[in-house]
């Protein structure tokens, strides 16, 4: 990366598949224009698609998100 992280959103996720997408693609548009900006989705032991949700959301919106579980 050649910038540095200015700002992190941390997202905590737990059996979120259906709303962890459009959440990331709206903090996405609101800091487009912001450099340096990392968004860090924790998924607490999801039983249901939130990470692969979270993953698909990424490609799809060529963003590069960190995800734990």
């Amino acid at each position: 990366m050649s910038q540095s992280v200015s700002v992190s959103i941390v997202i905590p996720a737990k059996n979120e598949q259906d709303n962890v997408p459009a959440l990331i693609q709206e903090i996405h548009h609101a800091l487009a224009g912001y450099p340096g900006v990392e968004i860090v989705v924790v998924d607490d032991g999801s039983s249901d698609l939130t990470l692969e949700r979270v993953i698909h959301t990424a490609h799809a919106t060529g963003i590069t998100l960190v995800g734990i579980r």
